[in-house]
């Protein structure tokens, strides 16, 4: 038997389950450090990939500077300088991404203990309502 105390419940579940879904369900076949490590991963391909495109575009920009300039030492001492910005840039970029991704992990998790909670509460109506039948005998 349905009562409306259960049905608003399950509206309340199902609309939220609608509005929540990739954060409760997507972050559940994660753990913690691998949710990390993948999001860390795919930053450092996205930043790497970025960077040498922006190099590559600043160096055919500059290339006829470049091939002008005769003296090794100064070309050494630019490879060197875009090598410096690439990984204080890395660092940065992993830094905020780390910090991105705890945060979303972590929302996540309080948004899954909330669907669980609610999906606890639901069960705890069917048991008490099952029970009362049998005590009351309806069948």
């Amino acid at each position: 038997m349905l009562s409306e105390d259960k049905i608003k419940l399950m509206t309340e579940l199902s609309l939220y389950e609608k509005k929540e879904h990739d954060a409760i369900f997507g972050i559940n076949s994660f753990f913690k450090k691998d949710y990390v490590i993948k999001r860390l991963l795919e930053s450092f391909v996205s930043y790497t990939f970025c960077y040498g495109l922006l190099l590559l575009i600043e160096l055919l920009y500059s290339a006829d500077g470049i091939i002008n300039t005769v003296d090794v030492m100064l070309v050494i001492g630019v490879f060197y300088g875009y090598i410096i910005r690439y990984f204080v840039g890395l660092v940065v970029f992993e830094l905020i991404t780390l910090t991105v991704a705890l945060s979303v992990f972590n929302r996540a998790l309080r948004k899954k203990k909330v669907y669980q909670g609610k999906l606890k509460k639901l069960q705890k109506r069917y048991e008490f309502q099952a029970k009362s039948r049998e005590l009351g005998g309806y069948r």
